[in-house]
């Protein structure tokens, strides 16, 4: 069957480890974070990932979330959509996006290398340009 075909669908995450370049490994969202990844069959593609710790703003009104409130829910919280290329040759799947909660990653093309065994999807990514750690994001699916 053709990566493609096998990557199409949904997905729900099992971990994200990110390691940089002296080897410490880094959990940024913790042991269980939650989130989804879709691939539809038309080559578009949609993420949203989260820490399952964020803690809730002290204010119900969005005007009442203090600066170091929005901070840290911004920085545990991830979200894109796009379209994805398949490399059949090399096994990789590049994510390019169009939409991103980190504005200064619209229009990026992110390479991941595809590890499918059963139900269970490795995603393992390069540092972004200027970046110095690596990921492995693990997912099974839906």
């Amino acid at each position: 069957m053709a990566l493609r075909e096998e990557l199409v669908g949904r997905w729900s995450m099992v971990s994200w480890e990110t390691i940089d370049s002296e080897g410490n490994r880094d959990l940024r969202f913790g042991e269980r974070p939650i989130g989804w990844l879709r691939y539809e069959t038309d080559g578009r593609m949609a993420v949203q990932i989260m820490g399952s710790d964020r803690p809730e703003f002290a204010s119900s009104e969005p005007r009442g979330v203090t600066p170091d409130e929005a901070r840290d829910a911004l920085l545990s919280y991830v979200a894109y959509f796009g379209t994805y290329e398949i490399d059949e040759e090399d096994g990789s799947v590049t994510h390019v996006s169009e939409g991103n909660s980190r504005p200064n990653v619209v229009g990026s093309r992110q390479k991941r290398m595809v590890e499918l065994v059963g139900d269970r999807l490795t995603l393992r990514a390069s540092p972004l340009p200027g970046g110095t750690r690596s990921s492995a994001l693990v997912w099974e699916r839906v």
